[in-house]
């Protein structure tokens, strides 16, 4: 399957619904009362600043709360804090800075500015409401001022990996079915590039990186010819460069400069005078599909058309800011707040996306342009630094997005604003700023598409597999026990997943054999990307008391030995043949399956894991998943029971 369509694949198949959120390495700290519950993580991650989202999610409202930064502190790499926070907590002896929030507070933001770069850990933030003895801790990421910080780099005359002399590549003709790859600029550093491809299960380095070159923006025409720009962070600010598709290596073709006001009919402010413009940062470009033509945004000045036989001699389209030319002609540097990250024209030449960073409050937003009108309108405001995005090919509804230290790609439905992970993980190359797609003439699997009216999907489970005692008898047996699974639907919505589970087991579980055996937790492995739900309070999943919803696993266990159950698959499966029943896992035979090996253990419950903010999670009872159009008996056959 082309890789730009894998991404929008999921895998994966009790009734509940979670939507899929913009991921972040968010904790739910419930206090000791088991009631008051708040939400903490890590918004962003900009160089020296760090900014946290707090959010009062049930019970006592919150006093105050604390960050783990200890070892910034102790060596004074904090030089400022917003709102401003105390050095210590005399209440409950935690270690961090603290933030009091006053009466009337439900969620906010709160930012430290450190001496420097570091890199991000695993730290203790810490919560508290009413007396003394009332507060809890749990764990989001932080820095570590313990490592050394990244040092100032001295920017290089000429990139070593820049071919200025040598011709570059000839144009391919024509790429067609055979363009399958998804380019990216990963950031390292203050200014180091490294380009890569991006597939479902792995992004591979394309070439060498490049010192010094800070590309901040890259498109792909539609055939194949891949252009990058340059921002300020380097002695060469502002440069077009070809890339080499199979290579990744760069060849310069010339500085972006155009005439600022230009033919835009502005009024300069007065002591200003009309200039040629160089030396600016292009964060991103963009290729019209309809003609090719490259378009551009200049910081500090707007948006371009840029000549790609003559850069020098690009032309403004639009200016910004709406300040007479003062901050693009007078090179106060970075004076724009907010500033656009990333754009993309939308499939048919008309529109264009563009991510807005530095924007007021939490996180960031993604705006459309209309060309023809230029006028402007917010599409959706995201929970985290949106630095790169790409319109869908295909499809004129949808956005490839990533943000700012995100793990994993996200689609934006754009006419809901709402937006859902794809199953592709970036790793540890996650300071993606520019994503330009190839793509081939396959059609897109409608199924792997989260479009609006999904239909239900169904898997059925051997009806007599189930081993125990039943609402009928007490005596253990094969098929048709308080345990047995009769099959699964799933739906998705835009950026809802709805999955209902047909079986015998209520959520909470049964008495057997003195203990109370539960649900698990329901997994979705996306090429080894692991998320699970945790819809029933009463398992053995996490610490017992972790709230219900989606998180990002980073350890499953199994308990089915604690819990009565078998050791594993080859036992099960024979146990159940000789009592007469046929074992499977949905559609799937239970042994030589292809994922879980005959003698595994079975990891069906979540060890260790990070709550997802925001995840929309909800349970849902057998009317309202018939109103959302679930039938079983017609669809397989089987029992009603949801």
């Amino acid at each position: 399957m082309n890789k730009i369509r894998q991404l929008l694949c999921g895998g994966g198949l009790v009734g509940l619904m979670f939507g899929l959120p913009a991921l972040s390495h968010a904790t739910i700290i419930t206090l000791g009362d088991g009631q008051s519950k708040y939400e903490i993580y890590l918004q962003s991650h900009n160089g020296n600043t760090w900014t946290y989202f707090v959010r009062e999610v049930a019970g006592k409202s919150l006093s105050h709360w604390n960050l783990g930064i200890q070892s910034c502190m102790d060596k004074d790499a904090v030089v400022g804090s917003s709102p401003t926070g105390d050095v210590e907590d005399g209440s409950t002896s935690f270690k961090g800075m603290k933030w009091n929030v006053g009466d009337g507070f439900t969620e906010g933001t709160f930012s430290i500015t450190l001496n420097g770069d570091y890199p991000e850990a695993t730290i203790k933030a810490q919560a508290k409401a009413g007396e003394p003895g009332n507060e809890r801790t749990g764990v989001v990421i932080g820095p570590d001022c313990t490592a050394v910080p990244l040092p100032p780099q001295d920017l290089p005359s000429v990139p070593p990996n820049v071919i200025d002399d040598d011709e570059p590549p000839a144009r391919p003709a024509g790429i067609g079915g055979d363009c399958n790859t998804i380019y990216a600029v990963h950031d390292k550093g203050l200014n180091d590039t490294q380009i890569v491809t991006i597939g479902t299960s792995e992004v591979e380095e394309l070439g060498s990186i490049h010192i010094g070159l800070d590309i901040e923006g890259l498109d792909v025409a539609t055939d194949g010819f891949v252009c990058a720009s340059s921002g300020d962070d380097t002695n060469q600010p502002g440069r077009l460069y070809e890339v080499d598709p199979d290579t990744g290596d760069v060849y310069s073709m010339g500085d972006i400069c155009f005439d600022f006001p230009g033919t835009t009919g502005i009024d300069l402010a007065s002591g200003l005078e009309a200039a040629h413009v160089c030396d600016k940062e292009v964060s991103s470009i963009s290729f019209n599909p309809i003609d090719d033509s490259l378009w551009g945004w200049a910081e500090e000045c707007g948006l371009i058309e840029i000549d790609l036989d003559d850069p020098e001699n690009s032309r403004l389209v639009f200016a910004y800011p709406h300040d007479g030319g003062v901050t693009c002609l007078t090179k106060n540097p970075r004076d724009v707040t907010p500033i656009v990250e990333d754009m993309t024209w939308d499939n048919n030449g008309e529109k264009i996306y563009y991510a807005l960073g530095k924007v007021p409050g939490p996180g960031s937003e993604v705006w459309v342009y209309n060309a023809s009108t230029q006028a402007v309108r917010m599409v959706a405001n995201m929970g985290g630094n949106v630095e790169a995005l790409e319109m869908l090919p295909e499809f004129d509804d949808k956005l490839l997005v990533n943000q700012h230290n995100s793990p994993t790609l996200m689609v934006l439905y754009i006419p809901t604003g709402t937006f859902t992970s794809s199953p592709v993980t970036v790793g540890e190359f996650n300071d993606i700023e520019a994503i330009g797609t190839c793509l081939g003439d396959d059609a897109v699997p409608p199924m792997c598409i989260m479009g609006e009216g999904g239909e239900w999907m169904y898997t059925t489970d051997s009806i007599n597999d189930s081993t125990g005692t039943s609402p009928e008898s007490r005596r253990v047996k094969v098929g048709n026990s308080y345990f047995e699974i009769y099959g699964l639907a799933v739906k998705m919505d835009d950026d809802t997943v709805t999955v209902a589970i047909n079986s015998r087991l209520p959520v909470g579980g049964v008495p057997y054999h003195g203990a109370q055996i539960s649900w698990g937790d329901l997994v979705f492995d996306f090429e080894g990307k692991k998320y699970g739900v945790r819809f029933d309070s009463s398992n053995d999943s996490l610490d017992g008391n972790a709230a219900l919803g989606l998180y990002e696993v980073t350890e499953l266990k199994s308990v089915t030995k604690a819990n009565k159950g078998h050791t594993n698959f080859t036992t099960y499966k024979n146990y159940v043949q000789d009592g007469g029943g046929e074992a499977s896992l949905g559609d799937l035979p239970i042994l030589d399956n292809g994922y879980f090996g005959n003698t595994d253990k079975m990891p069906t419950s979540i060890k260790t894991g990070i709550k997802v903010a925001g995840d929309g999670f909800e349970m849902l009872d057998a009317a309202q998943l018939a109103a959302k159009g679930l039938d079983f008996v017609t669809n397989l056959g089987i029992p009603a029971s949801t």
